[in-house]
Formats: C-alpha cells, sequence, structure tokens
C-alpha cells in the first residue's frame, strides 16, 4: 500500500518501516506509542519480531494489533496474550489452512522505491486463484496444481512469467497456463493490502471511540535474561543520521569520551551497591521512591507530566525502567546511611579523604 494511502485512512499514526528486532519496544520507549498496529516486517536480512517483543508491549497495557504479512504471523501467535488480529490472512493461520511463513514472505525494493514487491506472497496467489474458482474460470484441481506449482517456487523468485514457465513445464495446457496469467495479473487479488486496509481502518475506528478497547489479558511477563539483553543492547534509537541500538552508544561514548573510565566505573559500583542491597535484604518503602522521585525530578528541572514523558522517550527510558531505577537509588541511599552510622565517628570522612587523593583534588 502507498504510504499516502495508508496516511488517509490513519492520520493519526506515525508510520515506520518494515519492523524489525527491536522496533516494537522503540515504538514505546521512543514515540510513546499507545497503540501499534504491526504489518510487514523483515526477517531475511534481519532479525524478526520477537514475541517476547509483542508480550512486553501488551504487558505495558499497549494495544497490538496485527494483519497481512509479519503481523498476521505474530497476532495468531500471540493473540492468546491479547494482540488483535485482523483480516484473511490471520484467519488462515488461526485456523491453520496456512503454516509457512514464506506464505506471506515477498522480495522487495528499498525505501526509496516506496519498498516496491518484486515477487508475488503466495497468500496474494491463493487468493486470486480462489476468484477464479468462486467465478468457474478454474476447477478446484487445476487450481491446486497450480498453487502447489506456486508454493514450490522459491519465495523471491515467485514471479508471474517464473509460476508460467513452471506450468509450462509442469505440462499444463496452453489454455490452462492463459487463465493462469490472467489470474495473475488482470485479475489479481491483493489481499496483503486488503487486510492492511481493513486493520488501518479498525485502529481508526478505535481511536475515534467507535468501537471499544479490546479486552487485555492478564499475564506474568517473564524477563528472561536474553529479553534483558535484547531490552538492554539491541533497542534502537532513531536519530536524524539513522537508526542506533544502545550497544552502539555504549560502544561509542567507550571510545570517544575522556570520562569514560570515570562514568564506568561509577555505573559498575552502583550495580554493586544494588546486588549488595538486594543480597542482604534491605527494604525500600514506597515514601522512599517517592522521595527520590521528587529528587530526580527537581535535579533535572522536570516541572510536568509532559516534560518527564519527552524526557523519558528522549533517554529510551519508560516508566517502569524509571520505577526500578529509583528503587535501585533508594537503596543504595539506605546503604550509604548505614556505613556513615556504622562509621560513625569519622562520619566517613576516611573514605572521602581517599577518594579525593585518588582523583588528584588532595593536595590543592
Amino acid at each position: 500500500m502507498p504510504l499516502a494511502e495508508a496516511r488517509e485512512l490513519l492520520p493519526a499514526a506515525i508510520f515506520r518501516p518494515p519492523a524489525q528486532q527491536g522496533d516494537l519496544l522503540a515504538s514505546v520507549n521512543q514515540d510513546g506509542a499507545n497503540v501499534v498496529g504491526l504489518i510487514d516486517g523483515t526477517f531475511h536480512q534481519n532479525l524478526s519480531v520477537w514475541h517476547n517483543e509483542v508480550c512486553y508491549l501488551l504487558n505495558r497495557g499497549v494495544v497490538v494489533f496485527g494483519a497481512s504479512s509479519m503481523g498476521a504471523l505474530r497476532a495468531a501467535e500471540t493473540d492468546c496474550f491479547g494482540m488483535i488480529g485482523v483480516g484473511q490472512i490471520y484467519h488462515w493461520y488461526k485456523d491453520a489452512f496456512i503454516t509457512g511463513d514464506d506464505e506471506v514472505a515477498l522480495l522487495h525494493g528499498d525505501e526509496a522505491s516506496g519498498y516496491l514487491s518484486l515477487s508475488l506472497p503466495l497468500v496474494n496467489i491463493r487468493a486470486s486463484i480462489g476468484l477464479a474458482v468462486s467465478r468457474n474460470q478454474m476447477s478446484n484441481a487445476e487450481a491446486a496444481q497450480l498453487i502447489e506449482i506456486a508454493r514450490a517456487i522459491y519465495y523471491p523468485d515467485r514471479r508471474v512469467e517464473t509460476i508460467l514457465q513452471r506450468c509450462r513445464e509442469a505440462g499444463l495446457p496452453a489454455s490452462q497456463v492463459g487463465t493462469a496469467r490472467r489470474v495473475l495479473t488482470e485479475e489479481y487479488v491483493d489481499l496483503k493490502k486488503t487486510d492492511a486496509r481493513e486493520m488501518l481502518i479498525a485502529i481508526g475506528r478505535l481511536l475515534d471511540g467507535i468501537d471499544s478497547p479490546p479486552r487485555s489479558v492478564p499475564f506474568t511477563f517473564a524477563r528472561s535474561t536474553v529479553f534483558e539483553t535484547l531490552y538492554n543492547l539491541d533497542q534502537r534509537v532513531r536519530t536524524d543520521k539513522g537508526e542506533i541500538t544502545l550497544q552502539d552508544v555504549a560502544e561509542y561514548f567507550a571510545l570517544n569520551s575522556a570520562d569514560f573510565n570515570e562514568i564506568r566505573r561509577a555505573s559498575l559500583d552502583r550495580s554493586i551497591v544494588g546486588f549488595f542491597a538486594h543480597l542482604i535484604g534491605t527494604q525500600v518503602t514506597q515514601q522512599d521512591v517517592e522521595a527520590e522521585r521528587a529528587t530526580f525530578l527537581t535535579e533535572r528541572g522536570i516541572a510536568s507530566s509532559e516534560d518527564l514523558a519527552l524526557w523519558l522517550r528522549q533517554n529510551l527510558f519508560s516508566e517502569s525502567d524509571l520505577a526500578e531505577y529509583l528503587t535501585q537509588e533508594a537503596s543504595c541511599r539506605r546503604l550509604r546511611a548505614w556505613i556513615l552510622s556504622s562509621r560513625s565517628l569519622d562520619r566517613g570522612a576516611k573514605s572521602l579523604v581517599d577518594e579525593l587523593r585518588m582523583r588528584g583534588l588532595f593536595p590543592k
């Protein structure tokens, strides 16, 4: 679907290129989205959208729609957690009428071309052949044979001429090959576009208050070590010069900043303090966390919820990330207070003076 046509259907949306792993996280942590529609996704040249990303969004209360392509696949796989599937392709996957990922796969151009389709997805071939059968232009047996010929072709090579050539090689009569040509050109059904359109309309109805918000499905989201790696390293930051990952940011800082060793040490020390606070069972109250929050906001000059939302987006930080950080800071503050009270005679002076020595500040 041309981007201009999609924007006419859903003017309020932010449209992004075909999604890859980490893009759904960026849609909420950087774009601030509360409704996400997944249509297309990459899978060959990049890691594809991960099921855990979908579940993470759903667990945060984000409404997630899926249709047409990668969206239909992920919706069929995660609708039990609350993802909303839309369209015929979704239902085909859900009902196991189709099962292969390659059913929706196609070769396409780059962003400059508008991601121009360079091959035919099998779901569109199925829909086109199904229409021909309903019009008595093709028998069920002929339809099944043509679908099998198309299915046997590697997905980037599913082009009209390639399919017709395989039909001739299979010994199909000229009249049947001619019907196949007409079905795949003049009477071609773009089911993926139809389903994408249906999803955009469904999102618009939700945003306009015509349809009620979907019922959320309660479940516990398990943040595995692998998910944490994705979240902490592979999330992408959108910049004027393209996209970079959080790992790119960390590596660039390590290579280019004179302050790297100091900031790295401080970050590790903070992690160690947090670890031991957890190990010895340090308890913080909600009042402690609220005090940390007030300090955090004051130090950064954040005066409103809008200012905070902007800061979170700029720093690719969620409210839950902030709550985790403030809880850890409250634990650290408890341990600092404990070390000061346990060494009440010098009140921490020795550790302070030692730090001055190491930083070269003591002689001055």
